[in-house]
């Protein structure tokens, strides 16, 4: 004896088929990563078919190209988070996500108008972001920050990473 279901019972399996489907193909939501060695950005949704592809930005290909950045050989290049995001979540971007990235457009210009204090800042913000990228993360933030803002530099500023 064959069991045969009814409608409303196939609508019920169809709308637990298609719920179970979204929450582990379709999670929404994105996380992303710089690394300090390659100079690449990374990116990739939380879903789970996605496969992140390393990239550069215009600040970053502008960096090598002027010579204050170079890629550092590597197989196991180190990932520093940038954001994570989820939806319904207001903001998930570190503020350094923001400088070389949001801001990249500016870090351009001001640093073609202050080629001087460029080539100090961008190989000193690399070093940091290479020497802890945890905690260079977070001074590195603040000396872009200070930098932009025209502020007096952090009590241990660049010179004080070596």
């Amino acid at each position: 004896m064959t069991m045969r279901l009814r409608p409303i019972e196939w609508i019920i399996l169809a709308a637990i088929a298609v719920s179970l489907f979204l929450l582990f193909v379709r999670l929404g939501g994105g996380v992303g990563y710089f690394s300090p060695d390659t100079l690449e950005f990374k990116s990739s949704s939380h879903d789970l078919l996605d496969w992140p592809t390393p990239h550069r930005n215009e600040l970053t290909e502008y960096l090598i190209r002027k010579g204050y950045w170079s890629p550092k050989e590597t197989k196991s290049p180190r990932w520093i988070l940038m954001f994570e995001w989820w939806p319904g979540q207001r903001d998930g971007y570190s503020h350094l996500c923001r400088e070389l990235s949001g801001r990249r457009k500016e870090w351009i210009a001001w640093s073609e108008t202050n080629p001087e204090h460029a080539a100090v800042l961008w190989p000193d913000i690399l070093q940091i972001l290479r020497d802890d990228p945890n905690l260079g993360r977070t001074r590195a933030e603040e000396l872009l920050y200070a930098t932009r803002n025209e502020l007096p530099l952090p009590i241990d500023g660049p010179a004080s990473h070596q």
